[in-house]
């Protein structure tokens, strides 16, 4: 099985090769495309974030709160910290009576390169709501005061609301969540770590669903591509760039969740060294040889298929270009 090469130039020459792992599934009478190796197991990051956010409301705290389509998609996002996302979270939270002070996520440098510059100008250090997953801390603290938990230590996962989550993903997986090996996520909660198979699985099921949670959380993320992460993200411009008709969320380290609504197909994919800059060149290589986007649709995203190498001049030094080889 050959994996996904992302080579990167410099010059007229490969200075370095980027190995990803995929996989395709839910295709008209269920075959599915690997690349590299299908059962290749990762932790699923911020790629299983809509999972997380499905019992805020199949349990009522979504309604008993007000969540509005946009703090939905904002629980399901890794945003890029810029002020509306900000604003959102911060306003979620003084809803349900807390302040920023309750996340357990901690601060970091937003990923809006714009908002990150102003803040360093202006002398002033990112708090907990920069933090691309606070959305999702929100989320899992209206869990907790709804069913009358304590907040303190939400994110560990012997808490309730980690319990409740895995339960949650029962629906979803084949694997149970309890043999699963977890660990910390970057932002304290716990991730599992399973196949592509098993990711992508999921994200067929959950594009097949057209009712009830399933079919809030997707269409709160394919309506606010925008909170999801940011506006210059592969994840937002390929939910734009489709019309929502394509589901997509990134995960750290290189991984990577797609899904149809119109067909059901869904697909995942890893870079093993978890590298991002291979994420996109890799995915619509993925997409574009399967013809699993249209070609209006492929044009939109043009610029990330074969992403420039630029030096500290602004420079164009080099260019990441993916080879893609399925198999049956």
């Amino acid at each position: 099985m050959t994996p996904i090469r992302v080579r990167v130039t410099r010059g007229e020459r490969i200075e370095s090769v980027h190995e990803v792992h995929g996989v395709v599934v839910g295709l008209e009478g269920g075959v599915e495309q690997r690349f590299g190796d299908p059962d290749y197991s990762a932790f699923w990051r911020s790629s299983m974030k809509p999972f997380q956010t499905l019992p805020l409301l199949v349990d009522g705290a979504a309604d008993h709160f007000g969540f509005t389509s946009e703090e939905l998609a904002l629980c399901s996002a890794s945003h890029h910290g810029t002020a509306d996302h900000v604003g959102r979270v911060a306003d979620l939270l003084a809803r349900i009576g807390l302040d920023p002070d309750a996340l357990a996520c901690g601060p970091h440098r937003p990923f809006d390169e714009e908002t990150a510059r102003a803040l360093e100008c202006a002398s002033l250090a990112p708090d907990r709501l920069h933090n691309n997953c606070s959305g999702k801390h929100a989320g899992m603290l209206a869990l907790a005061l709804y069913h009358g938990w304590a907040t303190e230590g939400y994110e560990r996962h012997d808490h309730p609301v980690q319990a409740r989550i895995r339960s949650e993903l029962r629906r979803w997986l084949k694997a149970d969540p309890e043999r699963l090996a977890w660990a910390a996520d970057g932002c304290g909660v716990p991730t599992p770590s399973l196949s592509l198979r098993g990711m992508a699985d999921a994200y067929t099921r959950l594009a097949r669903a057209r009712n009830g949670a399933p079919l809030s959380v997707v269409s709160a993320m394919i309506s606010h591509p925008h909170l999801i992460s940011g506006s210059k993200a592969l994840s937002a411009r390929l939910m734009r760039s489709t019309g929502g008709r394509v589901l997509a969320k990134e995960g750290a380290e290189g991984v990577f969740c797609v899904a149809a609504l119109d067909t059901g197909w869904a697909a995942a994919i890893k870079v093993t060294d978890g590298t991002t800059r291979a994420v996109a060149p890799a995915l619509l290589a993925v997409l574009e040889c399967l013809e699993l986007l249209a070609p209006a649709e492929l044009e939109l995203l043009a610029d990330l298929r074969r992403p420039p190498v630029y030096n500290t001049h602004c420079d164009v030094v080099g260019y990441l270009e993916a080879v893609a080889e399925p198999e049956i």
